[in-house]
């Protein structure tokens, strides 16, 4: 039977001191749970995560990926940077980026692509808002 996944993206709600914590009681809490537990926390603080969750069996995950390999993008988090830091899967095609940042299904796909070309597996969001599940 394939084990459940638990998956926490932790969004822009915890400084670097707050996430080291958080991460800590949950790299505890996690010994003997029969699902995969994944921690997504913010870009600036996944190095930190990383280093408490390496003794442990969360895995670390990232909140998005660029589309592009590399070059010129302000702001972009390349797969190859999530990898070094040890991550094992990434967010792609949440549905707070496709509606605040008008990411379309064609870019999402290419950030799916670019992910499992680093081998990390991607965490692929379907999801409609609210109002869309109301109608």
């Amino acid at each position: 039977m394939n084990r459940p996944y638990l998956i926490a993206n932790w969004k822009m709600n915890l400084t670097l001191t707050e996430s080291v914590e958080v991460a800590a009681v949950i790299g505890q809490g996690s010994r003997g749970v029969a699902a995969e537990v994944v921690v997504c926390p913010a870009f600036p603080n996944i190095a930190a995560v990383a280093e408490v969750f390496k003794e442990t069996v969360v895995s670390l995950g990232a909140q998005d990926v660029a589309a592009e390999e590399r070059g010129s993008y302000t702001g972009e988090v390349s797969a190859a940077m999530l990898k070094a830091v040890g991550c094992r899967y990434v967010i792609v095609g949440h549905s707070e980026r496709r509606r605040r940042f008008q990411e379309t299904n064609a870019l999402v796909n290419a950030k799916l692509r670019r992910a499992l070309q680093h081998e990390l597996t991607p965490i692929l969001c379907v999801g409609e808002t609210k109002e869309e599940r109301d109608a």
